[in-house]
């Protein structure tokens, strides 16, 4: 058994629910007036965590601000995003090379053909409207097709010229669909991301590297005694903890975590299961036989506590876990990167000596086994992570998004 499932199970019940909703009211109809639109996605958990750590970083800053979030696939079909989600974590999870095909042939689309005119389309007369009846001045996109499609609508002049368009990319590499030239401002995880953005026809003026917005517990956190304590583990062993991802997209999550778990290295495991809970089950019963201390977790929402607390970090490369991992400066290791965009941030993490990467279940055993034995390459690895991170990415993205809101 792997992660799949929940992937499956999770969004198949997201599917259901959106096959027998009945005609449901056009959201435009029931949005609040707002100054500032939020359009973000759910594939994955980190476009939807990055939309909320800026909102809470603007409501810091200027409580007076009205912002709605919403999401771009649920506004043009319910059915089309729960569908096409469940299509996204299969194809991820049992055919990743098409993922890749997929991946790439996007990349190479032009900016005046067919297809990327379409997707320039894609619910165009449904944001329009959105954006009409919310009165916001600023749209800000945290998925690359809302993006595109704001910025079209800008450029057509089907918005107000005056819309400011907002970009915050979301992945430590740059995908052509994250780029028109219409948006008004990219907010970029790195320097790497907004030097690829000038190359390809962007102004520098145009683009802030301010880092993917984190959550308020990245910028304060906790000392490393009082994060072990919080989560009841042994002060003299170390801790790895694996984070599987929210919908259990990890390959090979149960083999993976049993090499960890069956290792003569002396050490506690912690492994997040997020909403998988068909998942978590599976790894408890294969887990058990450990003689090392081992928890297996559902959804936690105090994931810089987590990462403090822990020695090293096996995790997916998703953008907004590796900023994360980045910000707290953990020893981090990335398993089995997904085609395309995570192997992207695990090249990026690599090139500076922030994380080692393994790609199957033995390679990862070996890495881990490897680390515990040997902390001054721990602490060489979270000090070039630290080195990179930008714990203070939310209030900087705000800060630079809020100088378009009038006061």
């Amino acid at each position: 058994m792997d992660g799949t499932r929940i992937g499956g199970q999770h969004l198949r019940q997201s599917l259901r629910r959106a096959v027998y909703r009945l005609r449901p009211a056009p959201v435009w109809q029931s949005i609040d007036r707002a100054d500032i639109l939020m359009l973000t996605a759910t594939y994955g958990n980190g476009h939807i965590q990055a939309t909320r750590a800026l909102v809470d970083a603007m409501g810091e800053l200027r409580p007076e601000v009205r912002t709605a979030t919403v999401d771009f696939f649920d506004l043009v079909n319910p059915v089309f995003n729960a569908a096409t989600r469940l299509a996204y974590i299969y194809s991820v999870r049992k055919a990743p090379i098409l993922w890749r095909g997929f991946y790439e042939r996007t990349a190479r689309i032009e900016p005046d053909s067919f297809w990327q005119q379409r997707l320039y389309h894609l619910g165009e007369s449904s944001v329009r409207r959105l954006v009409t009846a919310s009165g916001a001045g600023v749209v800000v996109s945290t998925h690359p097709t809302p993006g595109g499609v704001v910025a079209e609508l800008v450029h057509d002049g089907k918005l107000r010229r005056s819309t400011f368009a907002v970009t915050v990319i979301t992945d430590y590499i740059l995908h052509s669909q994250w780029v028109h030239p219409a948006t008004s401002l990219y907010l970029v995880p790195c320097q790497e991301v907004a030097d690829d953005l000038v190359v390809r026809g962007i102004p520098a003026s145009r683009i802030a590297v301010t880092g993917i917005p984190l959550r308020k517990g990245f910028a304060k956190l906790p000392d490393r005694e009082t994060a072990r304590s919080r989560w009841g583990l042994e002060e003299d062993l170390p801790a790895v903890v694996v984070m599987i991802g929210a919908y259990g997209m990890m390959r090979g999550a149960v083999e993976a975590c049993q090499r960890l778990a069956f290792l003569r290295e002396p050490l506690q495991l912690l492994v997040v299961a997020g909403y998988d809970q068909q998942l978590a089950r599976a790894l408890s019963a294969e887990l058990a036989g450990s003689s090392h201390p081992v928890r297996v977790l559902g959804f936690v929402e105090n994931v810089p506590e987590l990462m403090v607390a822990s020695d090293v970090l096996v995790t997916k490369a998703g953008g907004l876990t590796v900023s994360e991992a980045l910000a707290v400066g953990t020893a981090t290791v990335i398993y089995s990167p997904i085609p395309g965009q995570e192997e992207g941030n695990a090249a990026y993490l690599r090139r500076h000596g922030a994380a080692e990467v393994a790609p199957n279940p033995p390679a990862l055993e070996r890495v881990v086994a490897s680390l515990l034995k040997d902390p001054a390459h721990r602490r060489s690895l979270g000090e070039r992570a630290r080195s990179l991170g930008r714990p203070q990415a939310a209030l900087d993205a705000a800060t630079r998004v809020l100088e378009h809101v009038p006061a």
